[in-house]
């Protein structure tokens, strides 16, 4: 039994439909988010909303220069999920992306800040390292 040429031309609707919903959802989905977190993501005594926080956000060097974008992910757990053998949180090297945020500049290093690709960490002087607001 054929269907009714209406039933086809619903489900041919219907495909239609789908299809430019999946398009509509495929360009709206422009890749991740960078920029300095937004005023408006700092709460009472410090706490931050990180629903407000773009993906990337700027990293300075010592100087306070921007260099580059890290991940909101070290606000989130600065260790990385990375554990020592007692199972104490360590602070990990976190990756600085250029603005196109697929080259790497440079990383985070705990008690160093940043250090440029090829530059040797262990010759980076001590520094206490923050994420704060831009002053």
């Amino acid at each position: 039994m054929t269907k009714p040429k209406h039933l086809r031309f619903v489900a041919l609707l219907a495909a239609i439909f789908a299809l430019a919903g999946t398009a509509t959802v495929m360009a709206a989905s422009t890749g991740p988010t960078k920029g300095p977190i937004p005023d408006a993501a700092w709460g009472y005594a410090g706490s931050l909303n990180l629903t407000l926080v773009p993906d990337y956000i700027p990293a300075s060097d010592r100087a306070g220069n921007e260099i580059g974008y890290v991940s909101r992910d070290a606000l989130i757990d600065p260790s990385g999920g990375q554990r020592d053998q007692a199972g104490r949180p360590v602070t990990a090297v976190w990756p600085v992306f250029a603005a196109d945020l697929k080259m790497v500049v440079g990383h985070m290093v705990p008690n160093k800040g940043f250090v440029r690709v090829g530059a040797d960490p262990a010759s980076a002087p001590s520094v206490s390292v923050s994420f704060a607001p831009a002053p």
